[in-house]
C-alpha cells in the first residue's frame, strides 16, 4: 500500500511514459481562468508541507498538504495533491474538489487523471474532472495522450481510447504513451512506434524508443561490449559493459540522425545535446542534421525550454542559449528547466527556490 502522503512519486512503470520534462512544471488553474493565468501555479515546501506561489514569488495556497516534492503540479484547472485522506485535486484557491481518497494520483490530461484506488489489489483507474471513476482495475498507471492510453491487458499492452474502450487491441509486450501522434512500442524485445491507427511507421528494431518532441523520437541501439573502466568491476565481477548509441527517428521512420551518440537529449527548439562518441564525455549542441553547432563542453544538460537549457559544468549549473554561451553563468548546485517564467534550483543541499530568466530570485525556502 502507498501511504497517502507519501513523500515521492512511485515509480512510473517502464512502458508508461508520463512525460514531463521537469518536476516542478505547472499547467492550469481552473477552467474560468484566462491563458496567460492558467500555468501560474508553482509548488512550494514549507514546514514539510506544499503550497503554491504565483509567477511573482507571492504565495497563493498556503502550504497545507503532504510533502509530495515535485509529484504535485496544476494540470488543466487542478493539482494532484495529498490530503488527510489520501490525495484528490484542488482547484486554484487550494479547495478540494476531487476528495482526497486514493492512494495516489497523477496530473489530468486531456480530461482525465489516472488514480490508484484505495484497497490491496484494487489497482489503477481513470477518472473525469468531476472525480466520476470511468474505468478501474488497470494492473498499471498510464496518461491520456493524443486520444489514447497504454494499458495492459492478460499480459499483454493495447491503447484505451477516451470513451475507456479497446481501441488498439492488446497485442504488444509493452506499449508507451502517444506522442506527436506516434507511440512506442515493444514486440519480440524490441522497440518501435505505431500511429493512433496502430499501424506500424516505425519497424520494431531499438533497444529503447523515447517520445517524440520537437519532430524526432529518440532511439537507442546496442552496439557492442568496451573494457569496464581501470580498477572499475561489475556487479557480478563483469570485466565489461555495454556500448549503446543514440539516435533519432521522423514520424515516416527514417533516421533522421544515425545512432552515433553515447548520450542524448530530446530536441526542442530545433536543438539538443548530444554526446559524441570520441572519448571526451562532454555534452555538444546539434542542429536537426546531427551536425555540432557547439562542441563537447557540458558535464550534464536538459532540454532547450523557453530559448535556453540547464547545463552542468563542473559541479555547478547554469543556462546556456542556442549557441552554448551562457546566459546566466554555473552557480548553482541544481538547475531545472523554465516553466512560464521562471525556474526551480537548487543553491545548495537544503536551499533552493525559483529565479527569472535574468537569474534573480523569485523565491526562496529561507523559513527551512
Amino acid at each position: 500500500m502507498r501511504p497517502p502522503l507519501a513523500l515521492a512519486a512511485g515509480p512510473l512503470l517502464r512502458a508508461v511514459v508520463l512525460f514531463i520534462t521537469s518536476g516542478f512544471l505547472t499547467c492550469g488553474i481552473s477552467a474560468q481562468l484566462t491563458g496567460a493565468q492558467d500555468s501560474d501555479r508553482f509548488p512550494i515546501i514549507r514546514s514539510d508541507k506544499l503550497g503554491f506561489i504565483d509567477g511573482s514569488g507571492r504565495e497563493v495556497i498556503a502550504p497545507q498538504f503532504g510533502n509530495a516534492a515535485d509529484a504535485a503540479r496544476f494540470r488543466e484547472g487542478m493539482a494532484n495533491v495529498g490530503g488527510a485522506g489520501g490525495w484528490g485535486y484542488v482547484d486554484a484557491s487550494g479547495k478540494f474538489v476531487i476528495e482526497p481518497k486514493f492512494w495516489w494520483a497523477y496530473p489530468f490530461s486531456e480530461g482525465f487523471a489516472c488514480v490508484e484506488l484505495p484497497g490491496e489489489g484494487a489497482g489503477y483507474g481513470f477518472i473525469d474532472k468531476t472525480g466520476r471513476l470511468l474505468i478501474q482495475g488497470l494492473k498499471a498507471d498510464s496518461v491520456f495522450h493524443d486520444g489514447l492510453a497504454a494499458i495492459p491487458v492478460d499480459g499483454k499492452w493495447g491503447y484505451v481510447g477516451t470513451d475507456m474502450k479497446l481501441r488498439i487491441p492488446a497485442q504488444f509486450q509493452f506499449a508507451a504513451a502517444f506522442s506527436e501522434g506516434l507511440g512506442g512500442i515493444e514486440l519480440t524485445h524490441k522497440w518501435g512506434y505505431i500511429d493512433i491507427t496502430g499501424t506500424v511507421v516505425v519497424r520494431p528494431k531499438y533497444d529503447i524508443t523515447m517520445p517524440f518532441h520537437n519532430g524526432l523520437g529518440r532511439v537507442k541501439v546496442f552496439v557492442g561490449r568496451k573494457p569496464m573502466p581501470s580498477g572499475i568491476v561489475g556487479m557480478e565481477g563483469q570485466n565489461t559493459e555495454n556500448v549503446y548509441l543514440w539516435g533519432f527517428v521522423d514520424p515516416e521512420g527514417r533516421e533522421a540522425i544515425s545512432p552515433q551518440f553515447l548520450d542524448a537529449t530530446d530536441f526542442s527548439e530545433g536543438y539538443a545535446f548530444a554526446k559524441p562518441n570520441d572519448g571526451t564525455n562532454l555534452f555538444g549542441i546539434v542542429d536537426k542534421s546531427g551536425s555540432f553547432i557547439h562542441r563537447g563542453t557540458f558535464d550534464e544538460a536538459t532540454e532547450y525550454s523557453e530559448s535556453v537549457a540547464a547545463v552542468r559544468l563542473g559541479e555547478k549549473w547554469g543556462y546556456v542559449d542556442h549557441a552554448g554561451s551562457w546566459a546566466i553563468p554555473p552557480k548553482f548546485a541544481r538547475a531545472e528547466p523554465f516553466w512560464h517564467g521562471l525556474a526551480r534550483v537548487a543553491f545548495s543541499a537544503d536551499r533552493w527556490g525559483y529565479i527569472d530568466k535574468n537569474g534573480s530570485v523569485v523565491w526562496e525556502n529561507k523559513s527551512q
